[in-house]
């Protein structure tokens, strides 16, 4: 599912409690970071987002409390004491000789931060992919040789990467801020380089004399320069390790020659920390065509008005080279058959295999996911936050959503959206185990254990033929609708839900669970659980012939069916034990849709046409909707609040000791719980929906947040 709730943007919307700030300069990092960067992300207005927090009513509810004024207290008084390593950070950033630093500093964590990374990160992202498949294959290899040593591991570890020794590249990557003290920053360098170059007096000597100060065009630098001869090559005894001579010597030449540069520079109003083989990244930022050309920021435009908070932007490259490749699969076959080469098979069985496996993975190979490069941002609202996914250039296109026509009006959560048919994927997979299974026979054969092999898939082959036949060719086919649904609500409420819990007389609200599956074939779909059950029978039949004394009998029951709403609900009575009579998990079918739930309130609610109340479609600017996330936080808290109140509270009352500290004393707590509440509360709800626009993916998404009434 595309549909999500950037993490930032819950984040950031806690900090819009306060009235509107002037609107985002164009003068920020995406106008200098260099088009070719493979990923780019930007934290902006950082210093009023918190401005702001500490404005609110909610930030001065929490600084009043009673255990927050005495949590500061004790901090204080342990930082004054000698020794305190918080109590040196103190005065050494109060210091008048280090005002300029604390100055410095604060202004270059309030306006903007951003990271991104270069060109050749591609390179070294294709390159842990192969090392990843390599690595496994190779471990996997020797583990079967009886050798999981260190040194087994270190040689997995060289195998994997010696047929890639072009590809290790030390890349750029950038950790920038934007400053309005560029030269306060300028005139501290000096004093940097001076203070590390003594810290690094009692360091080993490889390191002396690496740290230097340099001018990278119009920037100030201080450099540290490293590279892979400082490395202990010697101790490793890398040669003990190969099977054939030299086998390792391109690889470790290639790590010896590897340069690696650490540089602070100041660059105009930036300040940027970059690691990479060069100082290229600093001569380049600000130089050439910047992201903020690329057409995937067009959408960007549109909002270049409003108080934007964070960017974030990924290249197709950089998808190319984290998602598994055409490559990645020929990598996996070429391991498959080094690894055949060592079998005891024959000759001609392992043709055989080699073969089968070059066509399963050009058949898998069709199905890989099309990378696309994304771009994202977020920005503060009079109510809250707003924010924009976009996938680019996205191939799939699904059927809208009708799934939120039964979700019961107003859920406290509702996830849905919308995939794609899994019956053609099952049947491809099984296809191929077939294939491998009659190699695993022959296999078998010719190591003179097919006696063994053919007793056991006797026994077994039967009972997998009747589950394949019924998973492909009745329970997947009857959700081809894919369509898939999560449902939380809480109206339903008792004073006794579980026997072993004593809620003190209170009626408390509870949770409902419900999942949700689009049906294309209800008939089907009923015939698939029947098939499955006496599938089961069948198995603790056989289980019994073994000694299986605890089986019952009767085995697994037929089910009871009731009518909830517009569907029919199948269900095994839970035999009471004091808990709730409400409590009875089922599983329904209509038409359209099966759901499971925890009661047969919450699954004729559920097949009850309802659909889903809220201005969540307008979210998608008149598109069809095929995913959507929905959270109503005030409805959450509403629901947690009285658990915490009426027995939270109390049972942690009981284990406060009378000689309390001020702040934590039984009279102190109830109030503080009801204050750290009120502010949980700021948070209202959450919405974001996943809709087509033209060629692209688009996720809308928006937070409500509302601060504490004085």
């Amino acid at each position: 599912m595309h549909a999500r709730f950037p993490g930032r943007l819950v984040f950031v919307a806690l900090f819009a409690l306060a009235n509107a700030a002037p609107a985002q300069s164009p003068n920020s990092s995406l106008h200098k970071v260099p088009a070719d960067a493979m990923f780019y992300s930007s934290s902006l207005r950082i210093g009023e987002q918190i401005d702001t927090f500490l404005k609110s009513n909610a930030y001065a509810k929490l600084q009043a409390m009673p255990a927050a004024k005495m949590a500061l207290k004790h901090l204080m008084e342990q930082a004054h004491k000698p020794g305190n390593p918080l109590g040196l950070m103190m005065s050494f950033m109060h210091a008048p000789e280090n005002q300029e630093l604390h100055a410095v500093l604060h202004d270059m964590f309030r306006n903007e931060m951003f990271s991104y990374g270069g060109a050749d990160m591609a390179k070294l992202l294709s390159l842990a992919s192969e090392m990843t498949v390599g690595i496994q294959m190779n471990q996997m290899m020797m583990r079967m040789q009886g050798d999981n040593s260190p040194e087994g591991q270190l040689k997995a570890l060289l195998s994997g990467m010696k047929d890639s020794v072009d590809d290790i590249v030390a890349p750029d990557i950038v950790f920038g801020f934007r400053s309005t003290k560029p030269d306060s920053v300028k005139n501290l360098l000096p004093r940097l380089e001076a203070a590390l170059n003594k810290a690094m007096e009692k360091a080993p000597k490889e390191l002396q004399g690496r740290l230097k100060r340099e001018k990278i065009g119009d920037a100030d630098a201080v450099v540290l320069s490293l590279d892979g001869s400082m490395v202990p090559w010697e101790k490793t005894k890398i040669e003990d390790l190969e099977d054939e001579k030299d086998e390792f010597k391109p690889l470790v030449d290639k790590l010896k020659a590897l340069k690696v540069k650490v540089t602070l520079a100041v660059k105009g109003e930036y300040v940027l920390l970059c690691m990479g083989s060069d100082n290229s990244a600093i001569a380049k930022f600000g130089q050439g065509p910047a992201l903020a050309t690329l057409p995937e920021f067009a959408p960007l435009a549109k909002f270049a008005d409003k108080r934007l908070v964070s960017i974030s932007y990924t290249s197709m490259k950089f998808a190319e080279a984290m998602g598994t490749s055409p490559k990645d699969l020929a990598d996996m076959v070429k391991q498959a058959k080094e690894g055949l080469e060592s079998s005891p098979l024959s000759e001609e069985l392992r043709g055989k295999i080699v073969k089968d496996l070059d066509a399963m993975f050009k058949e898998f190979e069709k199905d890989l996911p099309k990378p696309f490069a994304t771009m994202g941002f977020q920005f503060l609202t009079d109510t809250g936050a707003e924010g924009y996914d976009y996938h680019f250039n996205t191939k799939t296109a699904y059927k809208p959503l009708t799934m939120t026509d039964n979700m019961g009006g107003t859920p406290l959560v509702a996830l849905a959206g919308r995939g794609e048919d899994a019956t053609p994927a099952y049947k491809k997979i099984v296809k191929w185990l077939k294939v491998f299974y009659g190699h695993g026979e022959a296999a078998a054969e010719e190591m003179g254990f097919a006696d063994q092999m053919k007793g056991a898939m006797e026994q077994a082959m039967p009972f997998l033929q009747r589950f394949d036949e019924i998973t492909g060719g009745l329970f997947l086919p009857s959700l081809a609708d894919a369509q898939g649904g999560l449902v939380l609500d809480s109206k339903w409420s008792s004073k006794k839900w579980f026997p072993e819990l004593d809620q003190e007389g209170s009626e408390l609200p509870m949770l409902e669970v419900g999942f949700l599956f689009g049906v294309s074939d209800a008939e089907k779909l009923v015939e698939s659980f029947k098939g499955y059950r006496k599938l089961v029978n069948d198995l603790l039949d056989v289980a019994r012939t073994f000694g299986g004394g605890m089986i019952p009998e009767d085995g697994m029951p037929a089910p009871k069916t009731q009518a909830v709403g517009t569907a029919n609900a199948f269900y095994w009575p839970v035999p009471p034990m004091g808990q709730d009579p409400a409590i009875q998990p089922n599983i329904a079918v209509s038409k359209s849709m099966m759901s499971i739930s925890m009661s047969m309130q919450h699954a004729a609610r559920l097949h009850t046409s309802k659909p889903l109340v809220g201005n969540w479609k307008a979210l998608a600017n008149g598109n069809a909707i095929h995913e959507i996330a929905y959270v109503d936080f005030a409805g959450l808290m509403k629901t947690a609040r009285p658990w915490v109140e009426k027995l939270g509270v109390p049972a942690l009352l009981k284990e406060v000791k009378d000689n309390a500290p001020e702040g934590l004393r039984k009279e102190d707590i109830p109030a503080q719980v009801a204050t750290l509440l009120d502010v949980l509360g700021c948070l209202k709800s959450a919405a974001a929906v996943t809709y087509r626009d033209g060629a692209n993916t688009v996720t809308h998404s928006v937070t409500v947040v509302e601060d504490i009434k004085k």
